[in-house]
């Protein structure tokens, strides 16, 4: 019994070797022979190759020098691919694109039979707006075109047409920064033909983050404007340059998500006039990039005044603006 245990197992071997997708046998030196049948007679076993014909081996003569085939193991478990995140590359371009109803409290010039006089009174007005950014590294550069109108008659009390520039340079520290701004614009509401504005300032970042920001900046500014007035049917025009200080504030506070207080005050003059813009208001997200805003505003500017009297306006805003 014990001599034919080998025998069996030998066989076995053979049997999957010849019987597999390899019909060779290999031998333990390397060798290699193709096999056509296995035979087995008594105490020998009879191999056809296809070479060699037919070779008798006794079964312990092929155990040692006959190399088993290993068995296979089963492939180790994988894990499940992971699912890659394709990160979308931000942009360095956005924008936004507002309509805004107004109502405001201002006195204003009214142009009738070439003249022009002083009026008080309330006015509902449009404004369009276009703004456009650009931001890389350190640099940041805002465009923005605003147009304002209000017709009756032939009367222009409220239009204005406005062209600015901001150009801001961040420091590595975060924490100071550059700004030039450049404006052009006619202002029929301040009697301006035209008005041109530079500035050049330095800024404290106090605070700069998702839910809080907080700046300042301090500078000069060069400013020239033209301005026209109307007077028993002559008409004087006077040609105004002057250096000027310019002080800026910002804020933001992100109260909850999608919900935001914005408020700016900017103020610029020389020892004998002034001119300050002061807004504050709260902007909320609708759908998407749609946001509504509200905002209250008030103008004051004494180089332009009427009779004496500088000018001033206070105005409430509600504006519809796309982001993008």
């Amino acid at each position: 019994m014990l001599r034919i245990v080998p025998v069996l197992i030998l066989f076995a071997g053979l049997f999957i070797v010849h019987t597999g997708r390899c019909e060779t046998i290999l031998f333990k030196n390397g060798d290699e022979i193709k096999i056509e049948d296995i035979q087995l007679f008594d105490n020998l076993v009879a191999i056809d190759t296809e070479n060699f014909g037919l070779l008798f081996f006794t079964p312990t003569d092929l155990t040692n020098i006959i190399q088993f085939p290993e068995p296979k193991k089963a492939p180790a478990p994988q894990d499940p691919p992971k699912k890659v995140t394709i990160k979308k590359e931000k942009s360095n371009w956005s924008g936004q694109v507002s309509v805004s109803r107004t109502s405001r409290d201002s006195n204003t010039i009214r142009q009738r039979n070439g003249n022009i006089q002083e009026q008080n009174q309330m006015i509902e007005d449009t404004r369009v707006q276009i703004k456009l950014r650009y931001k890389q590294d350190l640099n940041t550069i805002d465009w923005s075109a605003k147009h304002r109108f209000y017709r009756i008659d032939d009367r222009k009390i409220d239009d204005q047409y406005s062209l600015s520039q901001n150009y801001r340079r961040d420091t590595t520290r975060q924490r100071l920064f550059l700004n030039a701004r450049t404006l052009y614009q006619q202002d029929y509401r301040r009697a301006l033909d035209f008005e041109f504005l530079q500035s050049a300032e330095v800024g404290i970042q106090f605070k700069k983050s998702k839910k809080l920001m907080l700046s300042t900046s301090l500078g000069i500014a060069y400013h020239l404007y033209q301005r026209t007035i109307f007077s028993e049917g002559e008409a004087e025009t006077s040609n105004v340059t002057l250096p000027k200080a310019v002080f800026n504030q910002n804020f933001r506070w992100e109260i909850i998500d999608d919900l935001v207080l914005i408020q700016g005050y900017r103020h610029q003059g020389d020892l004998a006039n002034y001119q300050f813009n002061f807004s504050a208001g709260v902007e909320n997200r609708l759908i998407a990039k749609l946001f509504l805003k509200l905002e209250y505003k008030i103008e004051e500017d004494t180089e332009v005044s009427y009779a004496d009297r500088g000018f001033y306006n206070r105005t409430l805003l509600a504006s519809l603006i796309y982001k993008f």
